[in-house]
C-alpha cells in the first residue's frame, strides 16, 4: 500500500509545471517572471516603466525601494503586469521621480495591468506613492499597503481592499475619486484627503473615511456599511450638493453600527435636494 500511495505522489508531482527560478532583479527595465528585488533600484533615468512581470509572475520587493522614471512619449511607471500578477512588499515602495501632472496626455502608473482581458493584480505590504494612477488593472486584490501623494488611487472593475491606507494629495493637486469599480469590498482600513470612495456595489466592514473633498461614500447601486465612521467629508468651497454618502440606488444604504452625519440620494420626483434620513444630521 505504502509504494502504491508513494507511485501515485510520484506521478502526481511529475506532472505539475515546474515554477520558474527565482532572480534577482538588479537592473532597470528587466523582464521578469519570479524576481526579488536584490537592493533598492533607482530607475528616474530609465524611460517607460522600472520593471515588467511577465503573465503569471510575482515580484517580491523585499522591503527595498525602486523609483520609477518617465516616458514622454507613452505610458510609463513603476511595474508593468503583462497579465496576472503578485507583488509582495514586505514594507518596500514604488516611488514616481516625478511629481504627477499632465505631461502631455502621459499619465505615469505606479503598476498597471490589463484592464481587458486577464489582469488581476495582487498586491501586498507595499507602498506607492506619486503616480498620477497608483494602481490599474481589471481585478485588484490589496492587503496591508499605503498610497499617498497620487492623483487617483485605485481604478479596477472589481476591489478587495484590506488593512490598507489611502490618503493625500500632491502639492495641491486633489485626488480624484480614491477607488472606482463597480464592486468594492472594503475591511479595516483608512481613507483620507481625496475626493470621494466611489463604487456601484460597496460592502465596507470596520473603515473609516474622513477629510474628503466631496462625498464620503459614493454609491452607484447599493451598499452595505458595517462598524464604520464616515464622518468630517464634503470639504469643498464649491456650491454643489455635497453629504458624507451620496447614493443613487433606489433602496437606502444599510447601515450597521456605522456613524455618518449627511446623506443625500438622486430624487427624479423633485429638484429638492433629499436625504436617505440615515445619519445623524439628515
Amino acid at each position: 500500500m505504502r509504494r502504491i500511495l508513494l507511485m501515485i505522489c510520484c506521478l502526481l508531482l511529475g506532472g505539475m509545471p515546474a515554477r520558474a527560478a527565482v532572480t534577482m532583479l538588479d537592473s532597470c527595465g528587466q523582464t521578469v517572471d519570479d524576481a526579488v528585488l536584490a537592493a533598492d533600484l533607482d530607475c528616474s533615468a530609465t524611460e517607460g516603466f522600472a520593471v515588467t512581470i511577465a503573465a503569471g509572475g510575482r515580484l517580491s520587493l523585499a522591503g527595498h525601494q525602486i523609483v520609477s522614471g518617465f516616458l514622454f512619449n507613452g505610458t510609463s511607471g513603476g511595474v508593468l503586469c503583462l497579465g496576472n500578477c503578485m507583488i509582495e512588499g514586505a514594507g518596500g515602495s514604488l516611488v514616481s521621480a516625478f511629481q504627477p501632472g499632465v505631461y502631455g496626455g502621459v499619465y505615469p502608473r505606479g503598476v498597471q495591468a490589463p484592464y481587458y482581458g486577464r489582469g488581476t493584480v495582487t498586491i501586498s505590504g507595499t507602498t506607492i506613492s506619486g503616480y498620477n494612477t497608483a494602481v490599474i488593472g481589471k481585478f485588484l486584490i490589496v492587503d496591508s499597503s499605503t498610497f499617498t501623494n497620487n492623483i487617483e488611487g485605485l481604478l479596477s472593475r472589481a476591489i478587495t481592499i484590506t488593512n490598507s491606507t489611502i490618503a493625500g494629495t500632491y502639492d495641491g493637486i486633489m485626488s480624484s475619486s480614491i477607488m472606482r469599480a463597480r464592486k468594492l469590498t472594503i475591511s479595516d482600513c483608512s481613507f483620507s484627503g481625496s475626493s470621494s470612495v466611489y463604487g456601484g456595489r460597496v460592502q465596507m466592514t470596520r473603515t473609516t473615511v474622513t477629510g474628503m473633498q466631496y462625498y464620503g461614500v459614493w454609491v452607484g447601486r447599493k451598499s452595505y456599511l458595517e462598524d464604520s465612521v464616515i464622518t468630517g467629508n464634503c470639504l469643498t468651497d464649491l456650491p454643489i450638493p455635497c453629504a458624507d454618502i451620496y447614493a443613487e440606488s433606489w433602496r437606502p444604504p444599510v447601515l450597521v453600527d456605522t456613524t455618518c452625519e449627511t446623506s443625500i440620494r438622486d430624487s427624479p420626483h423633485s429638484m429638492q435636494i433629499e436625504t436617505w434620513g440615515i445619519c445623524s444630521l439628515d
